[in-house]
């Protein structure tokens, strides 16, 4: 019969042990024997220091007859018996590992929803079926000014809580009367809006919970909206500004979501108010099955949509619109993508300029130029009209960029931040196009021999300490020129802005031409006679190819193709040069970049 009941003991799954009353270990099972990583109370133990410990435990008068240890990555629980025929000491031990890993999870559950409750954005309030509080955060409290802990409203009965909260509100009694309607009715409610006597807006949901289709409670929560609600009214302010702004631009101006659904047209795109309204959310097949349009024109439109999508930059054409047989209306049309923080594309604005006028006098120009005689005539007209009629839509433009630049002064920093950079964009474009007209009408007047200096003398060194400065600071890459200056300052006599213009633009294309490389150097040397300047970048280079053409009007290498710009600066660089009776020579640089090398004489 023993040797049953030691074979039953050997094969159980629950480790047992008999120790002596004076603590020798009398007997203990496979599992038992098999103890090892052994954790009782936090503490890591060998077996051996776990079978002393046992024996001081046995030996002593037990304070409790339960014993809980962690071996074999499994939790355990002993019961601790006396045999009351020998005074042995039984330890009966059972497998408690799902038990502990149930009551971990619960605490994690637990620390989880207190932690979800308490980092809410919203104020939370649960109540259980007879309107006793199961749980709220501390942002519920805050709202409601209640003199309490969040541990201390649980089991709080909230049955008159809307009548003692209803003065909080501006209208009390639709405050009661809608708790009762929705406690009784047990349906979800959300987004219902409230006005407090401190004029803030709440935003309050009702959520009722069932659990087997029985009614066990419901979660209230309320949510501040005070500034949500004064921010959209900025933006509706803000965007009706701006929409009176675009309304009185002497263009066509729509905006377009990336799919090309129109989001804004202004009054000079269509005059017909009841039309442009309905245009919006549409697209051009609604528009054009409207008005009997071809698709040949969506189609031509939505190609000229994607070109700019896919390059993330305007896109330009001209588009021609019949009257008459012997008579068209010409439009220059532009997609513009404007692009966020990330490069990622955000609306699309088109915009089109009509230029009958420009495409009458190109015509115009093209019939004079069969005449000899009259060549360059036409060309100066062209060039003198076709620069009025882009510095009339840019004054406008530019007017219109500094009223929005005060108006957004006074927005709130929020706002301010979101439409700077756009300003600061427009800028720079208008700057740009001044520019590239000014450099236009320069290069008809060098040709018409009306390009002539106005000499005065000056300090060269202050010229160039301001240049490098000036282009150091616009750097967005943060790069600054190095400026070497040899020999005593002279003073120099010549045309101090064309000479300005000459080598802001060889330093300008130093940067433009060597994007995350090292920045350019300028070295400046006094001589006996003349004055030197040599730039120097580590940028593209020049290929070999195109020494022949480098100072030619219009022309650019093929590696700078995907930089801005437009062939003019270097011709009127080595123009100016010239007519100062200087020279400027070019060479590469041995570690790749370019090196032009300016010289001047003092007079």
């Amino acid at each position: 019969m023993l040797n049953m009941q030691e074979n039953i003991l050997e094969l159980s799954t629950h480790p047992f042990a008999v120790f002596s009353a004076e603590g020798s270990l009398l007997y203990q099972n496979k599992i038992f024997a098999s103890f090892e990583d052994i954790i009782i109370n936090e503490k890591n133990l060998t077996r051996n220091t776990f079978l002393l410990l046992l024996t001081e435990i046995v030996c002593q008068p037990l304070s409790s007859d339960l014993l809980h240890i962690y071996a074999n990555k499994k939790f355990y629980e002993f019961i601790i018996q006396i045999n009351s025929s020998d005074n042995s000491i039984i330890l009966n031990g059972s497998d408690i590992t799902r038990a502990k890993e149930a009551e971990k999870n619960n605490e994690l559950t637990l620390n989880q929803l207190d932690i979800l409750v308490n980092n809410s954005e919203d104020c939370l309030l649960m109540e259980d079926e007879n309107r006793k509080i199961i749980f709220t955060n501390q942002k519920f409290i805050d709202l409601f000014g209640i003199p309490a802990t969040p541990e201390q409203m649980i089991g709080v009965d909230c049955s008159e809580s809307a009548e003692q909260s209803k003065a909080f509100f501006k209208n009390p009694e639709l405050f009661v009367s809608r708790i009762k309607i929705l406690l009784h009715n047990k349906l979800p409610e959300e987004r219902e809006i409230l006005e407090t006597v401190t004029n803030k807006t709440l935003e309050r949901n009702y959520h009722p919970v069932f659990i087997n289709n029985k009614y066990r409670g419901h979660l209230w929560t309320y949510k501040d909206i005070t500034l949500d609600i004064e921010l959209k009214k900025g933006i509706e302010v803000q965007r009706n500004f701006y929409q009176n702004v675009l309304n009185n631009i002497p263009a066509d101006i729509a905006v377009f979501s990336k799919d090309h659904t129109y989001l804004f047209v202004n009054k000079h795109g269509i005059k017909n108010e009841e039309l442009r309204e309905w245009m919006i959310g549409k697209k051009d097949e609604d528009y054009a099955q409207l008005r009997n349009k071809p698709s040949t024109l969506v189609k031509t439109r939505r190609h000229y949509f994607n070109q700019a999508l896919e390059s993330k930059k305007i896109f330009s054409w001209e588009d021609e619109i019949k009257i008459t047989d012997h008579e068209s209306q010409y439009v220059l049309r532009n997609f513009y993508p404007l692009l966020n923080d990330q490069g990622e594309i955000e609306l699309v604005i088109g915009y089109g300029i009509d230029i009958t006028n420009r495409k009458r006098v190109e015509k115009q120009i093209l019939a004079n130029l069969e005449k000899e005689k009259q060549l360059t005539e036409s060309k100066s007209n062209f060039i003198t009209t076709v620069s009025h009629e882009i510095r009339t839509p840019l004054s406008i433009i530019s007017l219109s960029a500094e009223a929005m630049q005060m108006y957004c002064e006074m927005l709130p920093d929020t706002l301010k931040m979101k439409f700077d950079g756009k300003l600061i964009q427009i800028t720079s474009e208008i700057e740009r196009l001044t520019n590239i007209i000014s450099e236009v009408i320069s290069i008809e007047k060098i040709e018409s021999g009306a390009y002539s200096l106005i000499k005065q003398p000056f300090s060269f060194k202050d010229l160039i300490l301001t240049l490098v400065e000036r282009q150091s600071g616009i750097q967005e890459d943060g790069r600054k020129a190095k400026l070497k200056i040899i020999g005593k300052d002279t003073l120099i006599i010549g045309d101090k802005l064309k000479l300005t213009i000459a080598v802001d633009n060889v330093l300008s294309n130093a940067f433009k031409y060597s994007q995350k490389m090292p920045a350019p150097s300028v070295t400046v040397t006094f001589l006996s006679k003349k004055l030197q300047i040599k730039i120097i970048d580590n940028g593209l280079g020049i290929p070999e190819t195109y020494f022949q053409k480098l100072y030619k009007l219009f022309e650019r290498a093929d590696n700078v193709a995907h930089i801005r710009g437009t062939g003019i600066g270097l011709f009127l660089v080595k123009q100016i040069i010239e007519l100062h009776k200087g020279s400027i020579q070019y060479q590469s640089n041995p570690e790749s970049g370019s090196i032009f090398t300016i010289s001047l004489p003092y007079q």
